[in-house]
């Protein structure tokens, strides 16, 4: 008996041993790839997370809108609130938007700790170590289901997932358990990336929301000013003289640029609604005219700058979404790749040009180009 015994305790020794050696036996160019990997990986979470952050205050915008219209509907606000009225406390209850912002970000934060996980084990970290790493995993799967309840139905399939991966990271004995501990997590990954992709529609359309009650408002001042000025052009005889003919030629055609821009081009006053037999349209009343259409010009450029933001919020949910299917891919190489040598240099470049080309879009989207840039 003795002697099984101390066979056994032999062989387990020689099995931790290449255990052991097999964690570490990590090259440097493995080490350096991998180095590479893991800082691409943090651009693209910054960059999703700048994203994700400008989005909550689009929120807020749109809730402030709502709040004003109410306002503006029950009639003049009170100087004064009547009562005291206690802020929520940290633990009330989440509306639907937060919510959401919430269980995105929870779930971000999953994605991060797995990835973590798999670089852990990639670079032959100690069991201690990958330990660490699985547990920090359950723990930030653990919260998501419930907290994103009714806002992003597809988490609620990752019920119990974090609560399996914490008991298999605790009761783990040797690094392939806590490597399966890890592997749990996988298809969570997968959930989540797919809903935070399936999110993207529900984003766009929020921001067209706000878009469109900013472009009615434009088009409204451009039509009420366009009103004003054909009722004072009315009251003016037709032009005599070249130079004011030239001049009411050019109103014209101002007018006509202008709706043409913001889609108003019926409420113009085209032709110029003279009437004869008034005093005729002369320099000060064409210097009248011409305050007239600089304010419309200001609403014209910023109508189209809004459209272009618009457009550039399109193309930055096109780039949120490559940088989330990119992040999936890339996921799935290091996991599949953990049993053989890896090479992430190629990876590592996908992934930053996903990161930079939503920043850039972000930047564009934050800053689009004055009007008289745009075509």
């Amino acid at each position: 008996m003795d002697r099984i015994r101390s066979r056994r305790a032999a062989t387990g020794a020689l099995l931790l041993a290449v255990l052991l050696l097999a964690g570490c036996s990590v090259t440097p160019e493995t080490r350096q790839s991998l180095a590479g990997y893991v800082q691409a990986m943090d651009q693209v979470e910054q960059s999703a997370d700048v994203f994700l952050a400008d989005f909550s205050n689009g929120l807020k915008v749109q809730d402030e809108l709502k709040r004003v219209a109410g306002i503006s509907t029950a009639g003049r606000p009170p100087l004064y609130p009547a009562a005291f009225v206690l802020p929520p406390s940290a633990s009330a209850p989440l509306n639907e938007t937060d919510s959401a912002l919430a269980a995105t970000r929870q779930a971000l934060r999953v994605v991060h700790e797995y990835n973590a996980g798999l670089v852990a084990l990639a670079e032959g970290q100690s069991e201690q170590e990958i330990r660490q790493h699985a547990t920090a995993l359950g723990t930030a799967l653990q919260p998501l289901a419930e907290l994103a309840k009714l806002s992003i139905p597809g988490f609620s399939q990752l019920a119990g997932v974090g609560s399996t991966i914490l008991k298999l990271a605790q009761d783990a004995s040797n690094r392939q358990q806590l490597q399966e501990a890890i592997e749990k997590g996988r298809p969570a990954v997968a959930i989540i990336l797919e809903e935070l992709e399936k999110q993207a529609p529900e984003f766009y359309r929020l921001s067209v929301v706000t878009t469109s009650q900013a472009e009615s408002t434009l088009k409204g001042e451009v039509r009420r000013t366009a009103e004003t000025l054909g009722d004072m052009i009315r009251r003016r005889g037709p032009p005599t003289g070249s130079g004011m003919l030239n001049a009411a030629t050019d109103v014209q055609v101002q007018l006509s640029e202008i709706g043409q821009r913001t889609g108003t081009r019926p409420a113009m006053p085209i032709p110029l609604p003279f009437t004869a037999g008034l005093p005729s349209y002369d320099a000060p009343a064409d210097a009248e005219v011409k305050v007239f259409l600089k304010s419309m010009r200001s609403s014209a450029d910023r109508y189209v700058e809004l459209i272009a933001k618009q457009n550039a919020y399109y193309e930055l949910m096109a780039k949120y979404v490559s940088a989330l299917r990119q992040t999936r891919r890339s996921l799935d190489l290091v996991a599949d790749s953990l049993n053989r040598p890896l090479n992430l240099g190629d990876e590592a470049k996908r992934l930053l040009k996903v990161a930079f080309d939503l920043r850039d879009a972000m930047t564009l989207y934050r800053n689009p180009p004055p009007a008289s840039a745009l075509p």
